[in-house]
Formats: C-alpha cells, sequence, structure tokens
C-alpha cells in the first residue's frame, strides 16, 4: 500500500500549523509537540520563501503542496521510529528543479534521499557508486520508513 495523503486544507504560513493540517489528514494529530520535529517542520516551512529560479538555475518555486505533504510524511516517519532503537534525525531539507521536497540524510557510505510531492513520496538508496548493485529506488509504501532508516543507520 502506497501513503496517499491527497491535498491538504490549510494554507497558513505558520510552519506549526502546516504540519497540524497535513497530518490530520492522515490521522496524526500531536502537530508538532515533539522537540525532534520541530527543526525538521522549521526548516521545511522555510521552503516556503524561495522564489522561482531560487537556485539561479531555472529551478521551481517549493510547492505549497509539496512542503504541507513532506511534514506530514516527517510525523509519520517518526511515529514509525517510535519503537525502533534508531531515533530519528533532522534531515537535509531542500527542494528539487520541480518544486518537490527533498530530504537526505547519511550515515558512513549510505545515502537515503526521500523525494515528495503533493501525493506521494519516493526513496533512493544509495550505497556506493554502481547504479545496478549500490542504488535501490521505488514508492515509500506503509510502514517501509523504519526498513529504510534501519538499512540507512546500520550501514
Amino acid at each position: 500500500m502506497t501513503f496517499d495523503i491527497g491535498p491538504t486544507q490549510s494554507e497558513t504560513t505558520d510552519s506549526g500549523q502546516w504540519i497540524v493540517a497535513a497530518s490530520e489528514q492522515t490521522g496524526i494529530t500531536r502537530g508538532v509537540t515533539s522537540l525532534k520535529l520541530y527543526s525538521t517542520t522549521a526548516a521545511l516551512g522555510a521552503l516556503r520563501a524561495r522564489n522561482e529560479n531560487w537556485d539561479g538555475y531555472g529551478s521551481a518555486k517549493p510547492q505549497n503542496s509539496a512542503i504541507s505533504a513532506a511534514m506530514a510524511y516527517c510525523g509519520i516517519f517518526n511515529e514509525e521510529l517510535s519503537n525502533s532503537p534508531f531515533a530519528w534525525s533532522m534531515p537535509h531539507v531542500s527542494s528539487n528543479e520541480d518544486g518537490h521536497v527533498t530530504l537526505e540524510w547519511w550515515s558512513l557510505a549510505r545515502k537515503l534521499t526521500i523525494y515528495v510531492t503533493a501525493t506521494k513520496a519516493k526513496y533512493i538508496k544509495v550505497a556506493g557508486p554502481n547504479i545496478t548493485t549500490d542504488m535501490e529506488d521505488g514508492d515509500i509504501e506503509t510502514g517501509q520508513f523504519r526498513e529504510l532508516w534501519s538499512w540507512l543507520r546500520q550501514g
């Protein structure tokens, strides 16, 4: 089963409100009460300040719907890790040329990147330079983040 969080209804600029609105749609109603997520939420909210061509290479302005979805996903991911030996840590937060949100984590030689659009999240696992044997990608399925996180942290 793939996550389908759909569009959000809130258009407030307060980063806390975004995750509350997005999280309510996914059944997570605790909002920004976790200090573990606060910095990530703030970094995601800051993406709204970017304009078109924010990087000087013609990249699109980050989509508000993708930012809201990323906030909701981060809440879901943190929840999945609640009974894990590996605690949540803040990702590198950015956006790509299409206006989608990127979340990246590194651990030794491994890298986990998640690309978030308004309605889905995709991952790429990188353990080396060979695209055939060292990389894997796909849609993030329900409950899969804990497995991805474990792969990253055990590397």
